[in-house]
């Protein structure tokens, strides 16, 4: 599952986005560790890629001007939200 944050006024932000656990390979000694949660932060405009296509994220504002959204897309299906108030974060997901 792609996800997409817009800041079109260059506005810092926290991005959450939980998801069922996977198994992933962290270096070559460890290659068996659990994720279920990635949590970015940024500034502006960043896209990335969630390890599996359920789950959900939340967003918030952190400072700077302008307000935030989250887009998450799957195959055939997209959600979105925004919010330019940093007590109440942007939510989009898939169960």
């Amino acid at each position: 599952m792609h996800w997409h944050v817009a800041a079109p006024g260059g506005a810092r932000w926290r991005l959450e986005c939980r998801f069922p656990p996977v198994t992933y390979v962290r270096n070559s000694y460890d290659r068996r560790a659990w994720m279920n949660k990635i949590t970015v932060r940024g500034e502006g405009d960043q896209a990335g890629r969630l390890p599996l296509n359920v789950g959900e994220c939340h967003l918030w504002k952190t400072g700077g001007d302008g307000p935030v959204g989250i887009g998450l897309t799957r195959p055939g299906e997209t959600a979105a939200d925004g919010t330019s108030d940093p007590n109440d974060p942007a939510a989009a997901g898939f169960l």
